[in-house]
């Protein structure tokens, strides 16, 4: 089961999040990293951000049991803290996927299931990598294969449809999709429900600890589905608003 902001803090703190407590030193945000004609692509395999020079943020407080604020040089920084952990967990299931691969759960009762010969080159072409992906799957006779174990963090009742759906996106998506690749939109679809929601009240160490997290991400500014984790609103935005500036 993928980790939830209680168990990777470790540190029962019975305070809600008040006031400003601690100054943090992040990397700071893109001048306008979204509009409401432009949202970053979902998923970025091979990119990697560049970590500007820090500057601080400090923790005021969190709006509506959704919205971490922040206060840095240039103006209020509103953080979702369901997007922010989402991209939390994507990153960390992916860097384990890349690594020695992801968690897996074992069925109760292994499944197999027939293919046309053309896709079982191919599955048997990906073995390793669908391996990698959390999926147990080995041959089991000419063009049949068992499943005995898939990712932990999927809800799948039929192990053989869904194995028969990897092999059809796979095939339908572009010349540039890998396994790798899809194996990543299966994590992307799944760490919505695992993350944590709107109206979920963190304690302070919580946020603290989400915040850096954020921050260490490859890609901390948006979650997996391309919506902004963050965003800037500038002290001139806010002068505007209350009529002090022209």
């Amino acid at each position: 089961e993928l980790p939830h902001l209680d168990t990777i803090t470790g540190v029962a703190d019975p305070g809600q999040v008040q006031g400003s407590e601690i100054v943090m030193r992040v990397p700071p945000l893109p001048e306008r990293p979204f509009d409401s004609a432009s949202h970053a692509p979902a998923l970025h395999p091979q990119q990697r951000v560049t970590k500007p020079a820090q500057q601080q943020f400090e923790i005021i407080g969190v709006l509506s049991k959704l919205y971490v604020l922040m206060e840095n040089a240039k103006g209020l920084v509103l953080v979702d803290q369901h997007a922010a952990h989402e991209r939390v967990l994507f990153e960390e299931l992916r860097r384990r996927m890349e690594q020695q691969g992801v968690p897996t759960q074992k069925l109760l009762l292994p499944q197999t299931f027939d293919v046309l010969p053309r896709d079982a080159d191919w599955i048997e072409q990906n073995l390793s990598v669908l391996q990698k992906m959390g999926i147990g799957i080995e041959s089991f006779g000419p063009d049949t294969f068992k499943i005995d174990s898939l990712p932990s963090f999927l809800d799948v009742s039929d192990a053989a449809q869904f194995m028969r759906k990897v092999i059809d996106d796979l095939k339908s998506a572009s010349n540039s999709a890998s396994p790798m690749r899809l194996g990543e939109e299966m994590i992307a679809k799944s760490v919505c429900r695992h993350a944590v929601k709107a109206n979920d009240p963190l304690r302070y160490r919580e946020v603290e600890k989400l915040i850096r997290d954020l921050l260490d991400c490859d890609l901390p500014y948006c979650c997996p589905h391309g919506r902004p984790t963050m965003i800037q609103i500038s002290l001139a935005e806010l002068e505007k608003k209350f009529g002090r500036k022209i």
